[in-house]
Formats: structure tokens, C-alpha cells, sequence
């Protein structure tokens, strides 16, 4: 991941979001949202976190990104119009942020700080999230069986093609899909 300078005016929003809007040289086509995940209680930086644009305009969905070693990210989409910002990690309270609408070529600047969750795993637990899709046309899979080799946890997939398996021994990584019909 890159570092980028900060250039604009910042907004602050109640879910400890910093935003900041700035034009990136090269992506006149493109807009989107580039920032870095932290630990609230630290300062730390979250290697690792799923960021989403998610569409509020009935638009497709764009194709998260994951933070880097330095919890920074960039995240961009052809589409311009109105987002949410969704953030998530396992041992932390999902967070969500109301943007204001992107428009052609500006790269919204943000900070997400992310705390602790209340059902946080115990030491030498995992929660283990994911999403399954198609690999012919990258549609999401619902209804998938998704277990822990050797462990007796599994869960299904949702409308999206999400799932999160919760308390995984940390020894227990291997996963099984299995899709019936």
C-alpha cells in the first residue's frame, strides 16, 4: 500500500471517521476512498480488515479490499453516487459510515478506527469470516455449507455469499464449502 499526502479539509463524523477530499492525479475515471484502519485503544494499525463501498443507489456492488501491513487501503469504483463505508475485522465492532456522494475523479480521504468487540474470541480462538462466489461469473453463492476440518463448527452462507464462523480453534483453519444443487 501506498501512502498518499493529505490535501483538502477534513470532516470528522461520530463514528470516529476523518474525512478528507482530494483530487488523485491519473484517476479521472475512478473515485473512491482511501484511508487507514486503526485499533482504538492503541493507535495500531489493522493488517487485514475488509473494506466494502456498499451502494445505497441500487448500483452493483464493488469488489472490497483488504488493509495492508500498515492498515491503509484504496478503494475504487467506476460508479460515482452515494455509499456506505463498511469495515470489519474479527475481534472488532463492524464499522459503518454514511459518505457523502462520490463524484468523478475525487478520492475521499478517511479514518477508521476500529474497538474491540463486546463477544471477542477467547485467547487461542479465531473468528473466521469470508464470502464464496462463483468463479464462472463472480456471482455470490448463497446457501453454502462452510465447515472447520476437524472441528465441529460450520455455518451457511447468506444472500451475498457471506459467512462468519465464530469461536474456531486457532489450530483449526481448514476449510470445507460444500453447495448442494
Amino acid at each position: 500500500m501506498h501512502r498518499y499526502p493529505s490535501i483538502g479539509r477534513r470532516y470528522s463524523s461520530p463514528l470516529g471517521v476523518i474525512a478528507l477530499a482530494a483530487l488523485l492525479p491519473g484517476l479521472a475515471s475512478a473515485q473512491g476512498v482511501r484511508g487507514t484502519v486503526t485499533e482504538v485503544e492503541t493507535g495500531n494499525p489493522v493488517q487485514g480488515a475488509v473494506v466494502e463501498l456498499v451502494p445505497l443507489e441500487g448500483q452493483a456492488l464493488v469488489e472490497p479490499v483488504v488493509s495492508g501491513f500498515d492498515g491503509t487501503f484504496l478503494i475504487t469504483t467506476p460508479r460515482t453516487g452515494r455509499f456506505v463505508l463498511r469495515v470489519s475485522f474479527p475481534g472488532y465492532r463492524t464499522q459503518l459510515a454514511n459518505l457523502p456522494p462520490l463524484s468523478s475523479g475525487r478520492i475521499l480521504e478517511v479514518r477508521i478506527n476500529l474497538a474491540g468487540a463486546p463477544d471477542s474470541p477467547d485467547e487461542g480462538q479465531r473468528h473466521v469470516q469470508g464470502r464464496v462466489m462463483s468463479s464462472t461469473d463472480g456471482d455470490p453463492l448463497t446457501d453454502v455449507l462452510v465447515r472447520v476440518l476437524n472441528a465441529d463448527r460450520s455455518t451457511r452462507t447468506d444472500s451475498e455469499g457471506r459467512f462468519t464462523l465464530r469461536d474456531v480453534p486457532a489450530d483449526s483453519i481448514t476449510l470445507t464449502f460444500q453447495r448442494i444443487g
